[in-house]
């Protein structure tokens, strides 16, 4: 048997403040890891690549579950009523059984990610991984629940239990959701029967997707937590998602937050909760109550994000407890069914000492464009999901980037583009600094190879210590977080400390751009079709009177093509017939008015900020204006040159009033089309 020695060095990060959260780094943890790989002997049909595999296709973990003093491993496909089953003494050497039978009435149903056996009962309960694609390219996932009291040969439907949306309400499209990016549900699921604590815990992936025609598009995978009390196993309805620190909110349509773990077991020689996940990294974890589980951090090219073995186990030194372990234990790799996918297995042993990091923070790529990572508490798109069921996705903020008038820079900051447009600095005590009202505040740093450290102040006070350092550069992770402030003036500013992790190349500090909370509509994040959805109303004025415009929503190919453009009346151009149109960040008018419409929902002031900018025709002048309730409050000088024109000023409105943003043209002229994202926010009177 070839083996191969390698010693893994990693560091956890730890945040536990329930009211910021940082990336900022330990250098080690308090024991050592050895690994050794080697191909497991004999290889089940069950891991993928094994002779007489049942299937073509082998989906994900497949569940070894102990059943009294029998050992079995279960697994059931999306596509027909086939339950697999297994029987053995332990992971390796499990052999077919007769086969099982399950229709459910639900959307491909998959038994996989793991079963509980209730001894008392002697009942099996499997989660139940559930698509539905509904004209979108990747699915809506949601999680049922079955079970079964004959060893898996027949099964009985439960119901539902961890949902984005609840299964008695509307199931929201991909085109509902506002801005580009939409919330794919809860799926790919791990369970973890805890007898300490009397709960099974259900760690699942969940995805925001990129909308259908926007491809181009990094699209998100984080880990939610559910938990049900053992002794209610049998009532669906008992099944809580954690959220904030606490269990309260339902399973069924409830909110979450992101918690850093995946696959879970316990170890009795270090007497933590060991949390593995797709990009070869580790996480440990005190009390599943609390959920304070560490940042992760890849230990090395091993398990995860090769396609070929993506799914995994721990199991311990007897090959049979997938839920616990002690200084020695296993780790099984597969995914799929082709006959060179080999799977194989790591042997891992822990002793006392320290281990320091050897490979960092990185991002990883999985499901084509699609994001995965060991720190999913701090790693967000730029823009916020306002139907998003987690607190931090669904943010309301003002977005302020480095390059904005608000910024007060100390020192030599120089402009540089790495991913996105940034202001960078590496020489010690530069600073920049960003005054605001409100509670709470997010500093984002484009994140690299060649970045060091920054300290974080509010209102003068130390907060934290930020290791900017990341194996891949990303823009996608908050730096730092702060909730929970006054409702109050306060001042951020960050510090450049011209120090690095001994994983870095340099020291540099890559301010992106700083938000806080805010009441804030800014047109992109809200763009969805539905009308006057985020109070959004896209509309043309070709007679005299206003209309709405055409639903962007449309079918090709059976998909759901979710961010095509408003469209509204055609005009015989001299450069062809074109249609008025309203997109995402664009407006385009061939005849009369083109209007994205913004209606106040309350009293109070806003303010009115972007920049209209010439796109694409060669029109010195079009006309573009600002209007509230019909008065016009905004207008380029006809002299100016319609390239980049910014504006920034306030007015006060009453709960119904209506502020457009009006791009003009004729068919006698050219077509007008502009880039401009209106922002509109309120302030403090």
């Amino acid at each position: 048997m070839k083996k191969q020695f390698i010693l893994l060095i990693f560091s956890v990060l730890f945040f536990t403040n329930a009211l910021t959260q940082t990336n900022s780094s330990i250098d080690k943890l308090p024991f050592k890891m050895t690994i050794t790989t080697y191909e497991p002997a004999p290889r089940p049909d069950y891991f993928g690549g094994g002779k007489g595999n049942p299937w073509t296709w082998v989906d994900f973990p497949v569940c070894p579950v102990q059943i009294d003093d029998e050992y079995w491993v279960f697994y059931k496909g999306g596509d027909g009523p086939c339950v697999f089953r297994w029987k053995g003494t332990n992971i390796e050497d499990a052999v077919r059984q007769s086969d099982g039978n399950a229709s459910f009435p639900v959307w491909r149903p998959y038994i996989l990610g793991g079963i509980w056996y209730d001894k008392t009962a002697k009942k099996l309960y499997a989660p139940l991984h559930c698509e539905y694609f509904d004209g979108a390219s990747q699915p809506h996932r949601h999680i049922h629940l079955a079970s079964s009291a004959d060893k898996g040969l027949t099964w009985q439907y439960e119901g539902p239990i961890v949902t984005r949306d609840d299964p008695s309400e509307h199931i929201r499209k991909p085109s509902e959701f506002s801005g580009l990016l939409w919330d794919g549900g809860a799926g790919d699921f791990q369970l973890y029967p805890d007898e300490r604590s009397g709960y099974v815990y259900l760690y699942a992936s969940t995805y925001l997707w990129m909308k259908e025609g926007r491809q181009d598009l990094t699209g998100f995978n984080r880990h939610l937590v559910a938990r049900c009390a053992m002794k209610d196993m049998a009532n669906t309805n008992a099944w809580h998602k954690f959220y904030n620190g606490t269990w309260d909110e339902p399973g069924l349509g409830g909110k979450e937050s992101y918690v850093n773990a995946y696959y879970i077991t316990y170890n009795t020689a270090i007497k933590k909760y060991i949390g593995t996940n797709f990009n070869s990294g580790m996480a440990v974890c005190d009390d599943l109550e609390k959920q304070n589980w560490s940042s992760g951090i890849k230990i090395g090219n091993y398990w995860g994000m090769d396609f070929d073995t993506y799914a995994w186990h721990l199991v311990d030194v007897d090959k049979k407890d997938i839920f616990h372990c002690g200084k020695t234990f296993y780790l099984y790799t597969y995914f799929g069914s082709m006959p060179d996918n080999q799977a194989k297995c790591y042997k891992i042993n822990i002793e006392a000492g320290e281990t320091l990091a050897e490979e960092g923070y990185s991002p990883e790529g999985m499901f084509g464009n699609a994001i995965t990572t060991m720190d999913p508490t701090t790693f967000y798109p730029l823009e916020p999901i306002y139907e998003s069921c987690n607190p931090i996705d669904s943010r309301r903020t003002r977005r302020v980037d480095c390059q904005h008038k608000e910024m007060t820079y100390q020192g030599a900051w120089t402009a540089e583009k790495v991913v996105r447009q940034v202001k960078t600095s590496s020489t010690p005590d530069e600073s920049v600094q960003f005054a605001f009202r409100g509670t709470d505040v997010y500093w984002r740093a484009v994140k690299g190879p060649d970045c060091g450290k920054a300290d974080v102040y509010i209102d003068g006070k130390w907060q934290a210590t930020v290791d900017c350092y990341a194996s891949q550069n990303t823009p996608y992770q908050f730096a730092f977080i702060k909730k929970g402030l006054t409702d109050d003036n306060h001042i951020i500013m960050i510090v450049v400390k011209g120090e690095k992790c001994r994983l870095s190349s340099g020291n540099k500090i890559r301010h992106l751009l700083f938000e806080y909370s805010a009441e804030n509509y800014r047109s992109s994040d809200c763009f969805s079709n539905i009308m006057g959805n985020n109070n959004w109303y896209y509309l043309q004025n070709t007679g005299g009177f206003e209309k709405e415009m055409q639903s962007l929503t449309e079918m090709r190919n059976g998909m759901d093509i979710s961010v095509q453009p408003w469209t509204g009346d055609q005009c015989a151009t001299n450069l062809g017939f074109w249609r008025n149109e309203i997109s995402f960040k664009k407006m385009f008018a061939v005849t009369g008015d083109v209007i994205r419409k913004w209606i106040a929902p309350h009293d109070g002031t806003v303010r009115l900020e972007g920049e209209v900018e010439q796109d694409g025709f060669d029109i010195k002048t079009p006309t573009v204006l600002i209007s509230v309730n019909g008065k016009k409050v905004w207008s380029p000088d006809p002299d100016d040159d319609l390239l980049n024109l910014p504006y920034d000023f306030t007015v006060k409105v009453k709960s119904g009033d209506a502020i457009r943003f009006v791009v003009r043209s004729s068919c006698e002229q050219n077509p007008v089309r502009v880039n401009w994202d209106p922002d509109v926010t309120y302030i403090h009177d």
